[in-house]
Formats: structure tokens, C-alpha cells, sequence
């Protein structure tokens, strides 16, 4: 078979590969309007204690004396019946603190890119609410007369419910656990490798559904990070302190803030007054690890 001629002087330079070009490249993405949330800690603590309302900036209240001398007795026919005498409560001042932040924002976030707005403005809420969560617990846990106990152990947050009850006669009616904690509860075994609050597929030996998360001896168990690792607080939330509020939480937003107005930004500011009167301390228990474990 005979082979074509190579003609050199016919042009054979191959056409030019065509993609996408810059210009236009940006219109072949589809953007979808909403924000990925990250990691969000549920927000519970705050729900475990009673609230009030106050009208001042500051409460002051009498915690009961535990000192008596001298009590109630069996008296027989005639004779002299027995004293029975109380120590003078101690005065106890609680003032608001106020948790607060900004955001700026353009105008044209707002009006332009109302879902973005609404996004950022979302997670500053979600932010301040944090703040006030840990606020909580940490004032909680400074309060002088609050009950310590060494151990984390499922046997410990046994007895520091019984010391709560023991102490003030109050029930204690929660737990409050950091999550690598309450994982060494979960996962604890028995001799045979059953897991105490039952395995991942069924509840001890194969008995009933399991439970996502259980509860501690029946205590109403809040795992939050907003406990220090190695720490759990047990305690009678309900009746044994109470958070104080002076209002709720306000929103304000302007733009007459310093140069906002001729820059078109609009400022948005979280705050509240909040505090923790913590009315009878011995009714919470602070485990901490046992420092040789």
C-alpha cells in the first residue's frame, strides 16, 4: 500500500485546547447560602438552676447558721425543759456582673447578604451564651463553703450525692461532668467485659435498647466541657442557688458609634447583667481526680 506524500508546506500545527476561561469561570460555581456551623456545646448548665429577677444591682441574703447549742430533748413530768439556742446568720452580698461584646457589620452584609448576617450574628449570640454558661460554673465553684470530695469514680458521685443529702437535707437533682470524664464512666467494664451502662449495640447482657446517654445513678447528667477535666460538680442546682438577672439579654444596634454613620458600619452589642447567689454552698459537692490516679 502506497504511503501518503508529507507535505511540508501544508500548515499541520494542532488548534488550541479550549477550557474554561478565567473571565467566566466564577459563574460555573454554584454557592450554596447558608454557613457550615462549627462545633457548638450544648448549652445546658444555665437551665439547671432556678431563676429571679431583681430590680437593684445587688442582693444581699442570710444563709442559715449551721450552729446550735443546746436542742429538743425527752423532759420528764416537771422538770426544767432544755435551751435550745441558733448562731446569727452571716450577711451575703451577690452583685450583677456584666458579660458583653460587639460586632461591627457594613450595611451593605446586611442588605446585600442578609443569610451571612444573620449567620454571624447568630454565633455572636451563641458566643455571649458561652461565656455566661461558664461564667456559672466557674463562680460556682469559687463559692467559699462549697463540699469537696476526692475521686471521680461512679462510687464517689454516689457519695457526694449522699453528702449533699446528708449535709441539707436537699436531694441532690444533677451531675455535671467533663466529656473525657464521663467517657471513663461509659466505657468502665465489669469482670466479664460487659459494659456497666451497657454496650453499643444493647443495654447490659443483651437486656433492652441503649441509651445514648445515660445518666449517672439517676441523676440528671450534663456533660460539658465547661467543666474542667479531672473535675465534676454534684449538687441540689434547683433549690440550692439561683441565678440572678436584671432583665434579660439586650441587643442593641447603631450606627452613630464614633465614625460608623460616614462608613456606613453598623455596630451590634450583646450584653447582660447576670449573677449566681449561691444560697446554701453545702449543697454542692466538687469531686476532683484523685491526684495518684
Amino acid at each position: 500500500r502506497s504511503k501518503e506524500k508529507f507535505d511540508k508546506s501544508v500548515n499541520y500545527k494542532a488548534a488550541a485546547v479550549m477550557d474554561i476561561p478565567s473571565a467566566v469561570s466564577g459563574a460555573t460555581t454554584q454557592y450554596e447560602k447558608e454557613i457550615i456551623e462549627g462545633y457548638r456545646r450544648e448549652l445546658l448548665i444555665a437551665d439547671l438552676f432556678s431563676t429571679e429577677q431583681i430590680s437593684g444591682n445587688a442582693v444581699t441574703f442570710y444563709p442559715e447558721s449551721s450552729t446550735v447549742e443546746g436542742g429538743p430533748d425527752v423532759v420528764a413530768e416537771g422538770a426544767k425543759k432544755p435551751m435550745m439556742s441558733f448562731g446569727d446568720p452571716t450577711a451575703k452580698t451577690v452583685s450583677l456582673s456584666k458579660i458583653a461584646s460587639y460586632m461591627k457589620e457594613t450595611e451593605e452584609l446586611v442588605e446585600d447578604t442578609p443569610w451571612l448576617a444573620t449567620a454571624i450574628n447568630g454565633r455572636g449570640m451563641y458566643e455571649h451564651q458561652l461565656k455566661v454558661e461558664d461564667f456559672l460554673v466557674a463562680q460556682l465553684m469559687g463559692t467559699s463553703g462549697v463540699q469537696t470530695q476526692t475521686g471521680l469514680g461512679a462510687d464517689e458521685i454516689f457519695k457526694a450525692a449522699t453528702a449533699v443529702k446528708t449535709q441539707t437535707k436537699l436531694p441532690a437533682d444533677a451531675v455535671v461532668i467533663n466529656p473525657a470524664d464521663y467517657q471513663t464512666l461509659r466505657l468502665a467494664k465489669d469482670e466479664n467485659g460487659q459494659y456497666y451502662g451497657g454496650g453499643y449495640f444493647y443495654g447490659q447482657y443483651g437486656n433492652g435498647g441503649i441509651i445514648e446517654q445515660p445518666s449517672i445513678w439517676g441523676l440528671r447528667t450534663v456533660v460539658s466541657a465547661a467543666v474542667p477535666a479531672g473535675e465534676a460538680i454534684v449538687g441540689a442546682f434547683r433549690l440550692g442557688a439561683e441565678v440572678l438577672k436584671k432583665g434579660g439579654v439586650t441587643v442593641d444596634i447603631a450606627n452613630q458609634n464614633e465614625d460608623d454613620f460616614i462608613k456606613n458600619l453598623i455596630t451590634i452589642l450583646i450584653e447582660e447583667r447576670i449573677a449566681l447567689a449561691v444560697r446554701r454552698p453545702d449543697a454542692f459537692v466538687i469531686l476532683s481526680a484523685d491526684s495518684e490516679s
